[in-house]
């Protein structure tokens, strides 16, 4: 039998804050102590758990929080969830799964003919007046290129 005890289901980033949030309440403990504990800057802990929730759990503050407050995440997968998943359209394009063992001295993915169109799909979203700016700016940096050889 485990001796883990689920305490909630988190499905985004409001329940996970309200998880913690719970957490730290049941073990009483003041926010300044948690972040002590933790080793955050004193205050911390208030800004990403109070109600303002100035601060967002990010890389670096996220492991030294969960055990500061005795927590794990532990990934499981959702059946509902899954059900919807398993109904998304499925990847057309598959890239080559080679391990270094394996490679061959050179793999040609990116040909000329798919530079080209990664170059034109790369401007697909950018406003003409922006392209301008940035082609003009691309042309002054080969010219003084050009010029300093």
């Amino acid at each position: 039998m485990s001796d883990r005890r689920e305490l909630a289901t988190v499905t985004d980033y409001d329940t996970l804050i309200a998880a913690l949030r719970a957490r730290a309440d049941e073990l009483n403990v003041a926010r300044l102590v948690i972040d002590e504990t933790a080793g955050l800057q004193s205050g911390y802990t208030g800004k990403l758990l109070g109600a303002a929730q100035i601060k967002t759990i990010g890389r670096i503050s996220m492991g030294p929080l969960l055990g500061a407050l005795g927590l794990a995440l532990v990934v499981v997968e959702d059946p509902e969830a899954a059900a919807r998943a398993a109904r998304m359209p499925k990847r057309r394009v598959t890239w080559p799964q080679v391990t270094r063992k394996q490679a061959p001295a050179r793999i040609f993915l990116f040909t000329a003919e798919n530079a080209r169109e990664m170059g034109a799909r790369r401007w697909l979203g950018v406003p003409e007046r922006k392209r301008e700016i940035l082609a003009r700016r691309a042309a002054r940096a080969r010219w003084r290129k050009a010029r300093a050889a």
